[in-house]
């Protein structure tokens, strides 16, 4: 007999390594890292979320006919999961919930038994008059739980919940069971079994938690005063700057109107007594759609880069909190600067589409300029014209031309390879007729 069970033993460890991995295979985790949590479930369990697609025939087996409808309600009811099992007809959702009271609390196990029984008292308080609340607490090995049961009548309809809930790390999780009219007595096995299966990652401690919580606010409240204070020195600075310009412009215009004046008597001096102005300079520059483009977008950007670089600084110190606070900010934040740049783009391309077609109705695209003592000439793209030097309000160089500023966004352009002397010597002279 004793050598039969010998013999028979590497049979039944045979078996045992069989049949144990088969058992194994039934079963499946879910893991909920949001909350720091695990379940074990057999594989006869249903698991729907927000990202199962609604076609699929899960939602159907589960008895739910509108996914759609079902998933709206997740972010209003908190709820993680629907647990559906296939064998007994049981369906079970899985909430979690986050408010002031979870957060003091923090951990049910660190109320007292005084503590925990004035807190369950206060799930009963309710103003509707027709339900009936009963809560009770459950003990689990993991950490303790609570029964609560909301029986009322809803216009003719029996309405029955019971909900097995905790709270860990601040947040209150629980398991769910919805039935209206019922017609037997709820089924809790299912809800129980997966209480027991129910273990936590991670146990924050409270006091650590709430201490990053305080440092982290107090950043954000700095990060927020720093955005604020810069954000009205950059007013200030804009209002001032404006101030100073508007000053300036207001200056230069009585100058500039004398000069004009003087400038038309002299002309008319000059032509009652056949005078003959002197050249000096000689440019000849072709317009074409990148000489445009490359003009309109130094105007926009590069003739203002001091304005765009403190407007920059103070949108990143923005975009930098929204980063640390509010997520769905920062990203709106990042939309919203792309779009701002984009629709300059566009902006400027009409511009030069405008100007082309402008430019398009004459004859050449080649503009040619003399430069007297007191005066242009332009010729070429358009009917020759005299421009005193008083209507000047600028000159700029950018790349391998030059920018004469008829006014704040208008300028003519001047190659500077274009020039019948030397483009040093020119700049010399126009910035000396100009006062710039």
């Amino acid at each position: 007999m004793k050598n039969i069970r010998i013999r028979l033993l590497p049979v039944i460890i045979a078996l045992i390594c069989i049949i144990v991995p088969a058992y194994k295979a039934e079963a499946k985790t879910l893991e909920f890292s949001l909350i720091n949590m695990e379940v074990d479930v057999p594989d006869h369990i249903l698991v729907l979320t927000k990202d199962t697609p609604s076609a699929d025939d899960q939602w159907r087996t589960a008895g739910i006919l509108d996914p759609e409808q079902e998933k709206e309600s997740f972010d209003d009811m908190g709820v993680l999961a629907i647990l559906y099992d296939t064998k007994t007809s049981s369906l079970v959702r899985l909430l979690c919930k986050q408010s002031a009271k979870t957060w003091d609390i923090f951990h049910l196990s660190l109320l007292s038994e005084e503590e925990l029984d004035e807190f369950l008292e206060s799930l009963t308080q309710t103003t509707d008059q027709n339900a009936v609340i009963t809560i009770e607490k459950y003990p689990n090995e993991e950490t303790p739980f609570f029964r609560l049961v909301i029986q009322t009548n809803f216009q003719g309809m029996d309405l029955i919940e019971v909900n097995y809930g905790t709270i860990v790390n601040g947040t209150s999780i629980s398991y769910d069971i919805y039935v209206e009219n019922p017609k037997e007595d709820i089924n809790e096995d299912f809800i129980k079994e997966l209480i027991s299966s129910t273990r936590f990652t991670e146990f924050k401690d409270r006091e650590e938690v709430h201490r990053l919580e305080r440092e982290s606010f107090k950043r954000a409240v700095t990060r927020l005063i720093i955005i604020v204070i810069s954000i009205i020195a950059l007013v200030i600075f804009l209002v001032i700057s404006n101030k100073r310009k508007v000053k300036k412009q207001k200056s230069l215009s009585a100058i500039k109107a004398d000069k004009l004046a003087k400038f038309y008597q002299e002309q008319k001096h000059k032509e009652e007594n056949n005078i003959k102005d002197t050249q000096y300079f000689i440019n000849k520059t072709v317009y074409s759609e990148q000489v445009i483009k490359d003009f309109q977008y130094y105007n926009k950007f590069f003739k203002n880069i001091g304005m765009w670089i403190v407007s920059a600084i103070a949108y990143l110190l923005l975009i930098f909190y929204f980063l640390n606070t509010n997520y769905l900010l920062f990203i709106l934040s990042i939309i919203i600067a792309i779009a701002i740049l984009y629709l300059q783009g566009i902006h400027i391309e009409k511009l030069v589409d405008k100007t082309m077609k402008s430019y398009s109705k004459n004859n050449s695209m080649e503009a040619s300029y003399v430069f007297y003592d007191d005066y242009y000439t332009l010729s070429g793209i358009q009917y020759i014209s005299k421009y005193p030097y008083a209507q000047i309000a600028d000159v700029r160089e950018y790349k391998e031309y030059i920018y004469l500023y008829m006014g704040s966004d208008r300028a003519v352009y001047l190659k500077k390879d274009g020039f019948d002397g030397s483009t040093e010597e020119f700049l010399k002279f126009i910035k000396e007729r100009t006062d710039i």
